[in-house]
């Protein structure tokens, strides 16, 4: 639930009655508005859950490849869509330019919002972007990638991770390539769960 500085964060805890919390909130209305609100902006902070945000590209080419990169930090399956964390301040889109730029040296142009996944592992948020580019990759700026290139569909350079893979899908069907989501090769798609 979003807490503004206007409304009264009232954390339940296990073993308050639902009645006693009742009886509290008008107190706790009128405490809470005595309180200056940038005071309140930190309070909110405090009590308040926090998590990575990252955005990741399924960026496409005029060739209708698709961009993968062979990451570092990646064990297992280490193909992957490129991208990264959002820094304070900035837009999901500028996230996007800036993650691809560093990553591979291209410059996209980011569409639509393809999918928003909350990590049951740990506290991160992700979203996927529907992108276009041109341009040859250029990994190894920064360090994050072995390698990154643009991919036919039917020609992968290894094992994808299979929930990028249906990502990937969801980006072709949504554009103007539905055709080419059935061209995956059928053992690196997974199985609908």
């Amino acid at each position: 639930m979003y807490n503004s500085p206007d409304t009264v964060p009232i954390p339940h805890h296990q073993g308050t009655s639902v009645n006693t919390v009742n009886r509290l909130k008008p107190f706790l209305a009128k405490l809470w508005q005595t309180i200056p609100r940038n005071w309140r902006w930190r309070l909110l902070w405090l009590i308040s859950d926090r998590f990575i945000v990252g955005v990741t590209g399924v960026v496409l080419n005029a060739r209708d490849e698709v961009l993968l990169a062979r990451h570092v930090y990646r064990s297992g399956i280490t193909w992957g869509l490129p991208g990264g964390g959002v820094q304070h301040g900035e837009s999901f889109e500028q996230a996007m330019h800036r993650e691809i730029l560093e990553e591979t040296g291209i410059s996209i142009t980011v569409h639509e919002l393809l999918q928003v996944d909350l990590c049951e592992k740990r506290p991160q948020m992700n979203l996927y972007f529907g992108c276009t580019a041109e341009g040859t990759p250029q990994p190894g700026v920064n360090g994050e990638l072995f390698e990154a290139g643009f991919y036919a569909l039917d020609s992968l350079p290894g094992r994808i991770d299979p929930d990028q893979m249906v990502i990937i899908q969801r980006a072709l069907r949504m554009g103007e390539m539905p055709e080419l989501a059935g061209a995956i090769p059928t053992h690196l798609v997974p199985e609908k769960r």
